[in-house]
Parts: C-alpha cells; sequence; structure tokens
C-alpha cells in the first residue's frame, strides 16, 4: 500500500496541468508548456519565458478547433510578463482579459498584432512599449489606457490611434512625426471584413488635424482611410512617406507647405476624390506615380469576379477599393495590414488611369509643373502673375513652341522688322541673361525641354547655369 501511494505521488508532481493552490480562490499557480513557452500564473501574474511566438495551434486556419494556450484562470490575470525569448503573440491571444492592468514587454517584442489587448478594460499601463515599432489594427481598442488618451505617442513620434467612432482627431501639439500606419485602426470604419457588412459611407468621416510641430509623414501613414474627408498638412512637413495617403478616397483637396521636400511614391495613389493638390515648394522630390492614378475597380471586378459578385461589390467601391491594394495577413506575418507594392505596380499597368477631375496647382517650371505635364495632369500656376524665364507665350510650358517664336522674333528684328513681343516677354525670352534674344537662347530651351522629359527636376535658371 505504501508503494502504491509514493507512486500515486510522483505522477501527480510529474503533471504539467496547473493546480489550484488554495481552494477558495485567494492565490492561484498554474504552469505549462507550449510550443516552447514556458508559462507561470501566480498571484495574478502569468510570465512567458522560453523561446518561441503565441500563436494558434498547428491547423489554422483549416483546423477551426485550434485555439490559443489554456492558461486558465483569465479572469483573475492582472499582470502578463513577456519574457526576452518570447517576440510575438498573434491576434486576439490576450484580447477579453477583464482583470488585466499591466504588460511588461521585453526588447524584442516590436509588435502589438491585431486585437492583442482588445477588450480589456482596465489595461492602463504596458511597460516597455517604447520597444514596439508596429500597432495593428484594434490592438489596443476597448482599453482603459485608449479611453483616457487615444494616441500612443512615443519620444515625438505618433505611433497609433485608436478612435471607434467617426469624428474629427486632433493630434496633440510636441508630436513631430506621423509614424507607418498610425491610423490603421480606422480603416475598417467603412467595412467590417470579418463580418462582411457594408456601411453607408456618408455616415462615416472623419477630419485629421496636426499640430505645427510635425516634420514628417511616414510610409502609409494615413493609407486605406476612405473615411477621411479632410487633413491639414503643417508647414513644418520636410517629408511625406511612401503611401501616406494610399485609398484615401474621400480626401478632395491638400495643401503642401513650402518646406516639403520629398513626397514619397504612391503617396496619394487611388485618391479618386482628390480635384487638387498644391504644392508651395518648387524643387520637390516626386516619387514613382505619387500624384494622380487611380484604379478603374469596375474593369478589375469584372475580369476577377463572378457576375453575381461584380454587382454585389460594385455597389459600394469605397470599401472595395482598399481590398485591390491590400494584403491581409490575419495571423502569421508580423504585419497585420499591409499594402503590397509588387502588386500594386502590376495592378496599376493594367487597371490604372488619371484621373480627369485632379489638377496639380504650383510653381511654373517647379518639378510639380513637370510631373504634371509627363503625366498629362491640368496644371495651375500659382504664380500665374509673372510669365516665368522661357515661357514666352504664357502656357505654363518650356517647349519648342517658345524657341520658335524667338527665332521668329529674332530674324524680324534682324532685317529691320519690328518685334511684337512684350517687354515681359522678351525679358523671359533672354533666358541666358545676356540682354537680348536670338538662336542661343533658342537652343537653350530646346535642350532644357528635352532634359525636362526626360525626367530632369532642376530649372531653367539652374540649367543653363
Amino acid at each position: 500500500m505504501k508503494r502504491k501511494l509514493i507512486a500515486l505521488f510522483l505522477a501527480l508532481s510529474m503533471c504539467t496541468c496547473s493546480i489550484p493552490a488554495s481552494a477558495n480562490g485567494v492565490s492561484v499557480n498554474t504552469i505549462g508548456t507550449y510550443y516552447g513557452i514556458e508559462w507561470d500564473i501566480t498571484d495574478g501574474v502569468l510570465t512567458l519565458g522560453g523561446s518561441g511566438e503565441v500563436v494558434f495551434q498547428q491547423g489554422f486556419p483549416d483546423d477551426d478547433t485550434s485555439i490559443y494556450p489554456n492558461w486558465g484562470y483569465r479572469d483573475r490575470i492582472k499582470t502578463i510578463v513577456f519574457g526576452e525569448g518570447v517576440t510575438y503573440a498573434d491576434a486576439e491571444a490576450f484580447s477579453g482579459y477583464p482583470a488585466l492592468e499591466t504588460v511588461v514587454l521585453s526588447e524584442g517584442f516590436d509588435t502589438i498584432s491585431a486585437r492583442l489587448f482588445k477588450d480589456c478594460p482596465n489595461l492602463r499601463e504596458i511597460q516597455g512599449i517604447e520597444h514596439v515599432e508596429s500597432f495593428n489594427m484594434e490592438c489596443l481598442s476597448g482599453t482603459a489606457m485608449m479611453e483616457e488618451n487615444p494616441f500612443v505617442i512615443i519620444d515625438g513620434e505618433l505611433r497609433y490611434c485608436d478612435i471607434s467612432e467617426s469624428m474629427d482627431i486632433v493630434v496633440p501639439d510636441g508630436v513631430t512625426r506621423i509614424g507607418k500606419d498610425a491610423f490603421g485602426n480606422l480603416m475598417n470604419l467603412p467595412y467590417d471584413f470579418r463580418s462582411d457588412e457594408l456601411y453607408d459611407i456618408e455616415d462615416v468621416k472623419f477630419t485629421i488635424t496636426l499640430p505645427e510641430t510635425v516634420e514628417t509623414v511616414e510610409a502609409l501613414a494615413f493609407a486605406n482611410l476612405p473615411a477621411l474627408t479632410a487633413i491639414n498638412i503643417p508647414d513644418g512637413v520636410t517629408e511625406i512617406g511612401d503611401m501616406a495617403f494610399l485609398n484615401c478616397l474621400r480626401l478632395r483637396s491638400i495643401t503642401l507647405g513650402k518646406n516639403v521636400k520629398k513626397i514619397g511614391d504612391y503617396a496619394f495613389l487611388n485618391c479618386k476624390d482628390l480635384e487638387e493638390i498644391t504644392i508651395s515648394g518648387k524643387n520637390v522630390q516626386l516619387g514613382k506615380d505619387a500624384l494622380g492614378v487611380a484604379l478603374d475597380t469596375e474593369k478589375y471586378l469584372k475580369e476577377h469576379y463572378s457576375e453575381e459578385d461584380y454587382e454585389r461589390l460594385k455597389e459600394d467601391l469605397y470599401s472595395f477599393d482598399t481590398l485591390v491594394f491590400c494584403r491581409l495577413n490575419w495571423f502569421g506575418d508580423m504585419n497585420y495590414l499591409e499594402a503590397d507594392a509588387l502588386s500594386m505596380a502590376e495592378t496599376l499597368d493594367v487597371y490604372g488611369y488619371v484621373p480627369e477631375t485632379l489638377s496639380i496647382h504650383g510653381c511654373i517650371n517647379s518639378t510639380a509643373h513637370y510631373y504634371a505635364h509627363e503625366k498629362g495632369l491640368r496644371f495651375v500656376p500659382i504664380d500665374k502673375g509673372t510669365l516665368a524665364l522661357g515661357d514666352v507665350n504664357g502656357d505654363t510650358m518650356i517647349n519648342a513652341v517658345d524657341a520658335s517664336i524667338i527665332l521668329t522674333e529674332a530674324a524680324n528684328l534682324s532685317t529691320g522688322g519690328g518685334s511684337k513681343l512684350t517687354a515681359e516677354q522678351m525679358s523671359c525670352a533672354d533666358v541666358n541673361g545676356d540682354k537680348a534674344f536670338n538662336a542661343t537662347d533658342a537652343a537653350f530651351i530646346l535642350q532644357y525641354a528635352a532634359y525636362a522629359a526626360t525626367g530632369g527636376t532642376g530649372t531653367i535658371e539652374e540649367f543653363v547655369k
């Protein structure tokens, strides 16, 4: 009998499952392992050690029975500590923990995935949040932390915004950078991917006001926000990242300050309602298809969906456009929602077009001017009161027509005839500044027109020098 009792005791001591230390619930102790992760619950603190990621068990999504680890006592867990070897946790792994108050992240934990701490009503503190580089959709929605301040700001960079309802958003003073996908939580306002429920786009809209302290808008900062109708770009902004306003389908006009030096690739791609964009600076670096390219969604739908699906989807093209340009990574990849640049470029080659309503407002002979000419966009000069050097006929372009006018007028003068040019036109025709206009000036104009047509971004003054 004694040997049987000893054997029973040893068997129980080898179990990896947890045993409550107290039946009355005063103190709970639980231990276990899960795909390389060792976990322990002691007095309301869940500590994750070892090495690995908290992910769905193998089989997802084909096997709907796959589940997260069963920590047990989730309604009593007040603190979660991620050890150095635990670098990631899948969407919803810790959502809906009613007692959770504090999370401690290790330095290697750099992504808070989709809905990770959603609906944890008492969560107010995340230690180590400064190490996080990516905050994915709805990761902190429904927490006390977001209710008290819906922004995560680290060292002047706005990393995450959580506004669950359409409203006007005012970013606090002192923010100097708008981080990558900072407003990604708002992209699902007009479309709920999980329920496939469509909303009336007219009922879901908001504006964003940035403080004057902002200097940089990172890649994808405002991407995929069909409900965004207006935003200000402060004069202090110097750079707008790649795809920063991708798929902002209802944004109608935007003015960039004179200090903007760079606009990234696809920055305003597929902003279909954009009627005018004003670029005050003369020498702004414009990335690939930065302005004025949209997607023929109906053509895309017809070629990729059945007639029945096409009739259903075309009723809300605002919502569908976002799906065309994005790859949804529900589980597995570090980024929950990211724009697939290669797929986007290939799609544009087939389905891209230039919107008829968009006009580029800028300085004559600026990089914006040449971009508009190259892409076939309407250009509206913001300094049209004075003719630009080389633009003899005042059509806001410097080309062979201006060279021809100069040659014709120079020939008339050389034969004793009078010039028909105004004093201002004569001044514009003297591109090399030698107090005369002649074949040399015409040659400079032709050379400059060829230079601009092949992507040159300098002004004619710089070119002649």
